[in-house]
Formats: C-alpha cells, sequence, structure tokens
C-alpha cells in the first residue's frame, strides 16, 4: 500500500501536514475528509522526494526539531500537541510531513523512540538511546536537551570548519585556474615564439616548456585518469575490510591529522556516553550506541570490542587498555571514574578537554595553511613567470 504525503486545513483555519497509507490518492483524500481536513495537496512519498529533495530532515532542520521540542516539553507542553507545533514550524513541507507523521504515530501511542526509530537515516543512533531511555525513566526534557546540545555542538564544529576553509579554497581555486591559463594558453605562444628562434634557452625554460606541453597533449586525460581513480577508491571504500585497514591507517600513519581525526571522534563518543548514562542507559547499551556515532570503522570497532569485554565481565579501564587505538588518558580517566563511581561527569569533563585541544589544533592549522598554500602556489606561479622572462632575456642575448 502507497504512503502519501499531504498538506491540508482543518475546519478551523488550521495548517496540517504529515503522511498516511491508502490504496490511491482518491482514497487518501477520502480518508482526510474523514478527519475533517480539507486537503491542498496530496502526493505519493515517492514523487514527493522527487521534486522536493527528499523528505527527510537537513542538518539545521534536525537541530531545529530538537532544540524546539525540547522546549516546548521542558516548559510543561505534552509530547502529542509538541509534535504538532513543531511540524508547523518547518518550513519545507517534507520536514514538516515527517514531524506531522511522527505526531500521529505518537497519537496512536506508539513511543517517540520507536517512530524515530522508522527513520534511521534521518536520526543518528545516539537519537534512539537518549529519547528511549528518557522515556523509560520519565526524564525525556533532559533527554531532549543532551541531543540539543550535542547537536549544537556538532553544528558550530562544522560551521567554523567550513567558515575557515572558504578562504584557502578560493585562494586555491583561483591559482590552479591561473596555473591552467598559462598551461593551456600562455606557455604555447611561447613555445612557437622560442621555436623560430635558434638562442640556447636557460635549463629552467626548457623545462617549464617541456611541462607545459606535457600538460597541453596529456592533462585532460590525466584529469580523467584521476576521477576514475577517485571514484574506484570510493567504491573500494565502501566495502567493510577495506573500508577499515583504511581508517585505520588515517589514526595511525598521518601523524598529527590522525590525532586530530582521533580526538574529533573521541569528543563525540565520550559526549554521547555521558549523555547516555546521565539518562538512565546501562552501560552496556550506552557502549553500544555511542560506538555506533563514530564514522571510523577502525574506532567503531574497537569500542564494539570494549562492549564486548564489558558485558564479559571486564573492568571498563582494562577494556579500553586492551586496545591500543584509545589514548592512555582516556583509560587512566575510566580508572578513577570506576572508583569515584562518577562516569558520566568525567567522560564530559573529557569531552571538553578533547574539544578544547582539537579545536586549538585545528586553529592552529588552519592559521598556517592560508600562508602555506599561499607561498606554494604563488612560487609555482613565480617559477613560471622567472622562466620565461628568462628565456626571453636569452633571446635578447641573440639579437645583440
Amino acid at each position: 500500500m502507497p504512503r502519501y504525503l499531504y498538506n491540508a486545513v482543518s475546519m478551523e483555519g488550521r495548517r496540517s501536514r504529515g503522511g498516511l497509507d491508502a490504496h490511491d490518492q482518491a482514497a487518501a483524500i477520502d480518508q482526510l475528509l474523514q478527519r475533517g481536513l480539507r486537503p491542498i495537496s496530496v502526493e505519493t512519498e515517492r514523487t514527493f522526494r522527487w521534486w522536493r529533495r527528499g523528505a527527510g530532515l537537513t542538518r539545521a532542520e534536525r537541530l531545529s526539531f530538537v532544540r524546539d521540542l525540547a522546549n516546548l516539553v521542558g516548559a510543561g507542553i505534552a509530547l502529542e500537541p509538541a509534535l504538532g507545533l513543531v511540524a508547523d514550524q518547518m518550513e519545507r513541507p517534507a520536514a514538516g510531513g515527517l514531524v506531522a507523521d511522527l505526531r500521529q504515530r505518537v497519537r496512536s501511542g506508539e513511543n517517540l523512540g520507536r517512530a524515530l526509530e522508522r527513520y534511521p537515516k534521518v536520526f543518528p543512533l545516539e537519537f534512539m538511546g537518549l529519547v528511549g531511555a528518557g522515556e523509560q525513566s520519565g526524564s525525556l526534557p533532559a533527554a531532549l536537551e543532551h541531543l540539543a546540545l550535542l547537536e549544537a555542538d556538532r553544528a558550530q564544529f562544522r560551521q567554523r570548519l567550513i567558515s575557515a576553509l572558504i578562504y584557502p579554497a578560493l585562494i586555491a581555486l583561483l591559482t590552479l585556474a591561473a596555473l591552467a591559463l598559462m598551461t593551456g594558453y600562455v606557455l604555447p605562444q611561447f613555445q612557437d615564439l622560442f621555436a623560430g628562434s635558434k638562442a640556447k634557452l636557460p635549463p629552467a625554460t626548457t623545462a617549464v616548456l617541456a611541462v607545459g606541453d606535457f600538460m597541453g597533449h596529456f592533462g585532460p586525460g590525466l584529469l580523467a585518469a584521476m576521477a576514475v581513480g577517485l571514484l574506484i577508491l570510493l567504491r573500494v571504500y565502501r566495502q567493510a575490510q577495506a573500508r577499515l585497514r583504511i581508517d585505520h591507517l588515517l589514526l595511525v600513519a598521518t601523524g598529527p591529522f590522525g590525532r586530530l581525526l582521533r580526538d574529533a571522534q573521541l569528543t563525540l563518543y565520550t559526549r554521547t556516553l555521558a549523555s547516555l548514562l546521565a539518562g538512565g542507559v546501562p552501560l552496556a547499551g550506552a557502549l553500544a550506541t555511542a560506538g555506533g556515532c563514530m564514522g571510523n570503522s577502525a574506532l567503531a570497532n574497537a569500542a564494539d570490542r570494549v562492549r564486548v569485554a564489558v558485558r564479559g565481565g571486564q573492568g571498563l579501564s582494562r577494556a579500553f587498555g586492551n586496545e591500543p587505538l584509545f589514548p592512555m588518558r582516556l583509560v587512566r580517566l575510566m580508572a578513577i571514574a570506576e572508583q569515584t563511581a562518577s562516569l558520566p561527569q568525567a567522560l564530559l569533563d573529557l569531552s571538553k578537554a578533547l574539544e578544547r585541544e582539537r579545536t586549538t589544533a585545528l586553529d592552529r592549522a588552519l592559521s598556517l595553511l592560508t600562508p602555506a598554500l599561499t607561498l606554494v602556489l604563488g612560487g609555482m606561479v613565480g617559477v613560471i613567470f622567472a622562466a620565461l622572462i628568462s628565456g626571453i632575456m636569452s633571446l635578447n642575448d641573440i639579437a645583440i
């Protein structure tokens, strides 16, 4: 039975969005009329996704969803009407339809955590874990607040990284465009000029002309080969074993970049684990959910081995100590937290420390990237100009 997404108006003039199952569009309209709704648009979910960028939530919409829902539930509004208010605030009909579908499922008696599980590509694992634990323990507002903080931290880091990379990317793009113009148009003009001369060109000029000639003949082929190689690498990366090896190499063989990547993943892991434990999730379930949040498969596998060891009765600090990918400071912190029974707070403190260190390291790297990129690319352009000027000067020597 196909699913339809609708946009309708109630008898009181209030907008309503959502989804329903029906045999055809006419049956879907009949269902809306029986509910006292006047349909404005009724479209199948597949058609809706084709024209509306998908029926999921963007990162910004997901942040707005969890933040608004946390504020409304925390203010004492019941979950079902709070979801209705959040759905009405969504600008995109597809996003409003998804939230309205969550509201309909909650109205029919389904838990919010179970409703979120129907959208695994929209909501990460920590959403289901925290919301489910909050519903079981009666602390849903606190769980939603934890999720809002997690999403806000992710969004802030992502925006900061994008903003910091805009200027270096523009420099690289403009310089590469200048190099392409020189090798594709300027250097061939000088080749014709130097070809009619019997002067012996300087080695630098000869090398630059050779490179320009090579790029003119084989440049498009090289770009096509690089594109094909990138596609093959992405295809190989989708395979579990290959991805595991590549992710492991990224951590252990790339020096400072590997440490930065590890700290970024551990920041998410420790903060999610702290939020889950503070929300009442059992340790084994919290370890499974937090480990599933990490994008690096090598770290995720190490976290899963820790979970298996803990379920087998091993201490948390010892289980982490058996995994070389986890830093010793995490192992020592776990040992102290086990003795003081303050694991959630200790994990939260560690995540904040890792966040500060990651931010400092990233700021330093980005502050060095722009001048380094300018020097390298500017040096390449300067070498080309110097070689051409040297060749022209050699022609002047012959003329004299």
